[in-house]
């Protein structure tokens, strides 16, 4: 880290903030690849592609429960200012913010379950949306609070969440699958999850929780809904962005297809985790950067941190595409899923090519520009859209690997575009 971070201010305490936030996610993602790996055993593709499809949802509702309220917190209440009675407030108003947002959510969900099954041909669909209800309202409040520590750069604490949050997921499926459950039953996981992190943080946050009066209350609400209506899209975008392919393939091809994919695509994601740790790190950093009107030291920080991320991904990545056939011979899957070990490599190629830029995808938020940050992220949905549509009805699994390949890839271009024109500066 010291190349990225040096000349960065505080740099030491990123530095270890790094190291504790890649740490976490190595844990988070093996967590996550076990989840995969016991589904795929116990349940085979069928499991795997309804269990894919019930997360893929669950998803990208968060971002609607979390309504943008996160992203305010982010950049409200970033260091350096002190704790005290305005922290309080923004912490105290986001988070209740947060549950409306979270609770209206959880209703649309709730009573949209019959025509989510539907539009994915997948009746079971409904079932399984049933038990992630809960889970939305408490993710709500959950990720408002884990802004807040990022924020004020309380990244043990961060770190522990992410830990945590992998470590009950793979406890709560381990006890399911020992006790035999359905398929659709699984992801009571997540609800199960959140509710148990919620007083954790809490605690974690209670000295920047306390009473603040009605007219605080409703001016802190209302400023935090402001600017997540204005985030909101962009943050949305870029879950939908993760699962166009998944959601794609959920509704022109079949469920099992679905789960011989989603292997491939989980690797994908998992190896994507680091570069979101290292975004996590950054934002902050970011924000002091623009703040203090330092776009020549911003450029520097953005140019370093780049260089390192593909000198040190380009061979992790690599490494998966390698050890893939390995992981799926352990594991003892079904035959079926090796279909997915040439999507993996697809998919991989596409994310290698923009993963330097990947920890920097928030940039414009940070900057004060939410309203340029939705429309970056929509540039990146509408081109892998696009493509899934494309080539998907031509060319099945092949087809979502394909199109999200490049769409990957195009982060490249759009960034520096998008960069250039709302800060001006070159990356």
């Amino acid at each position: 880290m010291n190349p990225f971070l040096s000349g960065a201010p505080v740099s030491a305490k990123i530095t270890t903030d790094a190291f504790w936030n890649i740490g976490s996610t190595f844990f988070f993602g093996a967590s996550g690849y076990a989840i995969v790996g016991l589904i795929s055993a116990i349940h085979g593709a069928e499991g795997l592609g309804l269990f894919t499809l019930t997360s893929a949802v669950y998803f990208l509702a968060s971002q609607f429960a979390a309504g943008g309220v996160h992203l305010s917190i982010l950049k409200q209440a970033v260091s350096p200012k002190e704790e005290g009675p305005e922290t309080r407030k923004i912490l105290t108003a986001g988070m209740l913010a947060a549950a409306g947002t979270g609770l209206l959510t959880v209703l649309a969900v709730g009573m949209g379950r019959g025509v989510l099954g539907g539009i994915f041909h997948n009746t079971e669909l409904k079932t399984s949306l049933l038990y992630v209800l809960p889970g939305l309202f408490f993710f709500s409040i959950n990720k408002t609070i884990i802004a807040f520590l990022n924020a004020r750069r309380r990244m043990i604490a961060y770190a522990i969440t992410q830990a945590a949050r992998g470590l009950l997921l793979l406890s709560w499926l381990i006890l399911f699958l020992a006790l035999a459950w359905e398929k659709q039953r699984l992801p009571l996981m997540f609800s199960l999850t959140e509710a148990l992190l919620f007083p954790f943080l809490v605690i974690a946050t209670r000295r920047s929780i306390g009473r603040i009066g009605a007219r605080e209350v409703a001016s802190g609400m209302k400023r935090h809904l402001r600017f997540g209506i204005q985030a909101l899209p962009g943050n949305a975008l870029i879950e939908i962005n993760s699962r166009v392919d998944v959601l794609a393939l959920g509704i022109f091809t079949s469920e099992k297809m679905v789960g011989i994919y989603s292997l491939a695509s989980t690797i994908i994601e998992g190896f994507d985790q680091i570069s979101v740790a290292l975004r996590t790190t950054v934002n902050p950093l970011l924000a002091h950067d623009q703040a203090r009107g330092n776009p020549v030291e911003l450029r520097k920080m953005i140019l370093r941190g780049r260089n390192l991320v593909y000198r040190g991904m380009v061979p992790i990545g690599l490494g998966l595409i390698v050890l893939f056939p390995i992981f799926t011979r352990l594991l003892h899957l079904k035959p079926e899923f090796r279909l997915a070990y040439p999507a993996l490599a697809i998919l991989m190629a596409g994310h290698l090519i923009g993963v330097g830029y990947r920890p920097f995808l928030m940039i414009l938020n940070q900057a004060g520009l939410p309203k340029r940050q939705s429309q970056l992220f929509l540039a990146f949905v509408l081109t892998n859209v696009f493509l899934n549509i494309l080539l998907i009805p031509f060319l099945g699994m092949w087809g979502a690997a394909l199109g999200t390949s490049l769409a990957s890839a195009s982060v490249v271009i759009y960034l520096r575009v998008f960069v250039k024109k709302a800060i001006g500066i070159r990356i």
